[in-house]
């Protein structure tokens, strides 16, 4: 029956796409390769090298749909961390219909900061070898997974998507970084640092809703876009773990003078667990990383709910587009951004006054200004004192696009 389920979701994008009538005798626009190094920084990753190859084509054979494209690529980062990811991204004729996805694999390594809004943990670790012992508020782990997404929309009316999301996901080979760990204080309760939050087989489907009236997904001028997803992860498709999962993300983009833009962004998580199933650390609602609450290490607060926001207001130096990329003294900008969140067990547990707030400043480069794609220098700046045995977070996030 698994199995069955499993080869049914794989196979929903081609059920659909064969339902489509056979497309008009237009000439296809011509097939494209790009490839596009892969190189950053970010707390999580320290530096990041890799590439993507791109390959562009008109499935649609429609000029008011965007290309359809497949994206092959990878990454490896100085702390040996691996990903290998194919992500196709399908649009048919006047994209009544919609179809992405991703197979990935990753060997990665991580901090666990345990669970909870207080990430007051205390952990020693011990180098044998050299007789080291480092104390923090955060567990060093590593493990290696494999993941199956795969994502079929159809239009309802004009910036409006429904359809099923699917994912699969396999962690294994989880283990301490360190020769020897001692942990000294956690909320014994939860077993906040056992392995059964960060090992494991998880399978989900869940319904799908996408409002989308940006005219440009890399870096908008104006619009509103808002993500609904109603996740269900159950045994019987497969996995370990039995939950619920609903989340929102709303997002709104305002022009008010040239290409100035203010955008803000809402986001609320919930997961709730059936029969005491524990959850997946990884699908669980987070704070941190490079495209949210810049400032926090990914996954320093980690939760079954989550309420935040963040506002960033973005600010062009210079309006000249036909200057070249060596140019970069006429492609430069600026932003200012600041994020306020909470995890929280229950909702009994909600309180604003125990929001994690950060700020930051930014520096953007224009690479693509037919793209309005952007590369940028984050400087994000955690205000909880608690967030690093009383040494706030900073973080220092170079990437190409937008955090949101």
């Amino acid at each position: 029956m698994r199995n069955y389920i499993f080869i049914l979701m794989l196979l929903f994008p081609f059920i659909l796409l064969g339902q489509e009538k056979e497309q008009d005798s237009i000439p296809k626009r011509p097939s494209e390769f790009v490839v596009l190094p892969a190189t950053g920084y970010t707390p999580e990753t320290s530096f990041t090298i890799g590439a993507f190859m791109q390959y562009y084509f008109d499935f649609a054979r429609d000029t008011t749909a965007r290309m359809s494209m497949i994206q092959i690529g990878g990454l490896y980062t100085l702390k040996n961390q691996i990903y290998l990811g194919v992500l196709p991204e399908i649009y048919t004729k006047g994209e009544k219909y919609i179809f992405s996805g991703q197979i990935k694999y990753s060997k990665f390594s991580d901090r666990d900061y345990g669970l909870g809004n207080n990430a007051d943990a205390v952990i020693y670790q011990y180098d044998l070898e050299n007789n080291e012992v480092d104390s923090a508020n955060y567990l060093d782990f590593k493990y290696q997974s494999f993941g199956i997404e795969a994502l079929g929309l159809r239009k309802i009316r004009n910036g409006l998507y429904m359809g099923l999301h699917y994912n699969f996901e396999r962690l294994w080979d989880y283990g301490f970084v360190a020769d020897s760990v001692d942990i000294r204080m956690q909320d014994d309760s939860r077993d906040e640092f056992g392995s059964q939050w960060l090992s494991g087989t998880r399978s989900g489907i869940a319904l799908a809703l996408n409002y989308d009236t940006r005219k440009n997904s890399n870096n908008p001028l104006n619009g509103t876009f808002i993500q609904f997803r109603n996740w269900y992860y159950r045994p019987w498709m497969g996995g370990d773990f039995n939950y619920t999962g609903l989340s929102v993300d709303a997002r709104q983009y305002m022009n008010f003078f040239r290409e100035q833009v203010l955008a803000v962004r809402f986001l609320n998580v919930q997961r709730y667990p059936h029969n005491g199933s524990p959850m997946l650390k990884f699908d669980m609602a987070r704070v941190g990383g490079n495209d949210f609450a810049r400032g926090y290490y990914n996954g320093t607060y980690i939760d079954n709910h989550l309420t935040a926001f963040e506002i960033e207001y973005r600010i062009p130096l210079w309006q000249d587009k036909e200057s070249t990329i060596w140019q970069f003294w006429k492609r430069l900008g600026i932003v200012v951004f600041a994020s306020g969140s909470r995890v929280y067990e229950d909702w009994n547990g909600f309180s604003l006054k125990d929001m994690r707030f950060a700020v930051g400043v930014g520096g953007r480069l224009l690479l693509s200004a037919e793209q309005r794609v952007n590369a940028r220098l984050d400087i994000g700046y955690g205000l909880d004192p608690q967030s690093d045995f009383n040494k706030r977070h900073l973080g220092i996030y170079i990437y190409i696009s937008e955090a949101f």
